[in-house]
C-alpha cells in the first residue's frame, strides 16, 4: 500500500485525586508537524520523538468582569517547531524511564479491534504542588496555578531540561510541543490533589 494516512487523536481528563470530581474531559488539539517530526524521528531512532514532559500554563483563556470565560485559540494550526503554550507556568517530567517523579508516566498499548495504539499519559501533582500556590481556594482566577492550557513535549536532547523554577520555568528550544488544549481555569491549591491522564490514539487508515 502506497499511502497510509495516520489520525492521532487526543483527549484529557482531569480529576480530584481524593474525592474522583471529574474537574476537565475534553479532546485536544495535535500540533501536526511536530507531532510528525516526532514519530519520525522514532522510527529513525534518533532523539528528541518520545514525550518527556507535560507542562501547563495560565495564558489559554481570560475571565471578563462579568465572569465570561473567553478562550485563545489553541495552536494546532502553528506549523512552527518553536510552537509553546501561551505562559507555561509549570512542567513535570512523565518520562518514567528517566527521573519523573512518583504517580507520573508514559505507557503504550494497542487495541485488538482495529489499526489503532493508545499512548496513556499520567501526571500526579499532589497537593503540595506546585511550591508556592495558594493554601485553599480563594476564586482567583488569574493566580499563577490557575491552571487553563496544557501540552505535550519531547525531550530536548542534546539539551538538558533545567530545573523548574518557580514561576517561569524555561522549555528548551530543541523540545517539540506536540499538543496543545485550553480550558476553563482550574485552580490548583494545596487542599486538592489531582491527575491529568492525557490519551493520544494513533490510528491507521488501513482502508
Amino acid at each position: 500500500m502506497e499511502h497510509l494516512p495516520i489520525k492521532i487523536k487526543g483527549h484529557v481528563l482531569i480529576k480530584d485525586k481524593d474525592t474522583g470530581e471529574i474537574l476537565l474531559d475534553q479532546d485536544n488539539a495535535v500540533h501536526p508537524r511536530n507531532a510528525a517530526i516526532a514519530l519520525a524521528r522514532l522510527l529513525a531512532a534518533e532523539n528528541n520523538g518520545a514525550v518527556y514532559v507535560l507542562a501547563l500554563g495560565n495564558g489559554g483563556s481570560n475571565v471578563t468582569a462579568t465572569d465570561v470565560v473567553e478562550y485563545n485559540d489553541p495552536f494546532d494550526n502553528d506549523y512552527t517547531e518553536t510552537a509553546r503554550l501561551y505562559n507555561t507556568t509549570y512542567w513535570e517530567v512523565v518520562d518514567d524511564s528517566t527521573s519523573a517523579p512518583d504517580g507520573n508516566s508514559v505507557s503504550f498499548n494497542n487495541t485488538m479491534d482495529g489499526d489503532n495504539a493508545i499512548v496513556t499519559v499520567t501526571l500526579e501533582l499532589s497537593a503540595g504542588e506546585p511550591t508556592g500556590q495558594d493554601v485553599s481556594d480563594s476564586g482567583d482566577f488569574n493566580n499563577v496555578y490557575a491552571f487553563d492550557e496544557l501540552g505535550l513535549f519531547t525531550d530536548a536532547q542534546p539539551t538538558p531540561w533545567p530545573t523548574w523554577v518557580d514561576p517561569q520555568p524555561a522549555i528548551p528550544e530543541k523540545a517539540l510541543m506536540l499538543t496543545h488544549i485550553v480550558f476553563s481555569p482550574i485552580l490548583k491549591t494545596t487542599n486538592r490533589a489531582i491527575i491529568i491522564t492525557y490519551t493520544l490514539t494513533i490510528a491507521l487508515d488501513a482502508s
